[in-house]
């Protein structure tokens, strides 16, 4: 298991277009749908790539927040320094899962379908 959360990530030197070992069938036919632009792991994401990340308050157990952003650890130090209205009260974040999207479209899918009710239940199923 990844430090990251439920996925396996796992190195290549030419990665497949989909390189993430997901843990449930359910999990495959979602995450599959959203893949045809490319999803790939962290280990071989750079510049022009998407990333969806779910984030999960330490300070208040339970609180957690889902977003985008082409570059993470940015995002990541911006949320932990508080200059994001939403999860500036709730610091630190960690992050429990970062899914890297070549397509930006298929990215922005991904985290409006995490937002909503299936997404919820989806992701507390499988990422949570």
């Amino acid at each position: 298991m990844s430090a990251l959360g439920r996925l396996d990530f796992r190195k290549a030197a030419s990665p497949p277009p989909f390189c993430v070992a997901l843990r449930s069938r359910a999990m495959q036919n979602v995450v599959r749908s959203f893949s045809e632009g490319g999803l790939l792991s962290l280990v071989h994401c750079c510049s022009d790539m998407q990333y969806v990340y779910l984030l999960e308050s330490d300070s208040v157990p339970g609180k957690r927040y889902v977003g985008t952003t082409s570059d993470l650890d940015r995002r990541i130090k911006e949320h932990n320094a508080g200059k994001s209205p939403y999860t500036a009260r709730f610091k630190p974040w960690k992050v429990v899962v970062a899914l890297c999207f070549t397509n930006r479209d298929k990215a922005e899918q991904f985290e409006k379908y995490l937002k909503s009710g299936s997404g919820h239940a989806f992701a507390k199923r499988h990422f949570w």
